[in-house]
This record gives structure tokens, C-alpha cells and sequence, in this order.
């Protein structure tokens, strides 16, 4: 049987770091993990208590594609296949997280770092004029 104390204490401290780490990451990065920290600590009290929970299904596909500029581009696919297009790519360091995240279970980082590129895609979308939005 799991130790549940262990990973809540662990979930625990990393909502704390999180919370420390705020003036580096920014309010929206350390909001977006610590609601996904907080609903796996939730999740891990759940699973001390008797009944069904319901799994991180780490095998579902995910694309960080907005809707409409996936159906644009599907639906047009055949028009731009082959068109040199340019690009923007994004890089982002996660400062520190290899300390944070080692002491978490690797569904919870999943989770976090899942939100956190949520968090990212979606203002890049919002921000530009892309020649997809309808």
C-alpha cells in the first residue's frame, strides 16, 4: 500500500515552493501548478478514503493545437500541403523544477507541466493574429 502521508507532505512542500517561487515564475505559471498540485493532493486524500477514483489516462493523445486551427488545417490540408510556412518556436526553462519535480510521482509533473503549456499556448493564440482564426 502506498504511503499516502509521504506524498501529501511531498505535494505539500511543493505547493510551498511553488508559492516561494512566485516572483521568479509569475502569478499565472505558479497558479496553474499550484491548482494542479492542489487537485492531486485532493486526489491522493481520495485514495486514502475507501471508493473509485478515476485515473490519469496518460495514453489519451493531447494536442496543445487550438481547436479551430486544427480543423482549418485539416480541412485545408490538401491547399497547404508542401508550403514553406514560417514559424514561431517558443522556448521556455522551468527554473528549478528538477528539484520540485523529483520528489513528485511523475503523473503529478504530467499534470503540472501539462497546465503550465495550457497556460502558455493559449496566450500565445490570444496574442497573435494567426491566418487560420476564423
Amino acid at each position: 500500500m502506498p504511503d499516502f502521508t509521504e506524498q501529501i507532505s511531498r505535494i505539500e512542500a511543493a505547493i510551498a515552493a511553488m508559492e516561494a517561487s512566485r516572483p521568479t515564475m509569475g502569478d499565472a505559471v505558479v497558479d496553474a501548478t499550484i491548482a494542479a498540485l492542489q487537485a492531486q493532493l485532493s486526489a491522493v486524500r481520495d485514495l486514502q478514503r475507501p471508493g473509485e477514483t478515476k485515473p490519469l489516462d496518460l495514453e489519451q493523445p493531447r494536442s496543445y493545437t487550438p481547436k479551430y486551427l486544427a480543423d482549418k488545417i485539416l480541412t485545408t490540408r490538401s491547399s497547404i500541403e508542401g508550403e514553406n510556412k514560417i514559424v514561431t518556436v517558443m522556448f521556455a526553462d522551468v527554473a528549478n523544477s528538477t528539484a520540485t519535480f523529483e520528489k513528485l510521482d511523475p503523473e503529478v509533473v504530467h499534470e503540472i507541466m501539462d497546465k503550465c503549456f495550457r497556460l502558455l499556448i493559449d496566450e500565445v493564440h490570444s496574442c497573435f493574429h494567426f491566418p487560420y482564426h476564423s
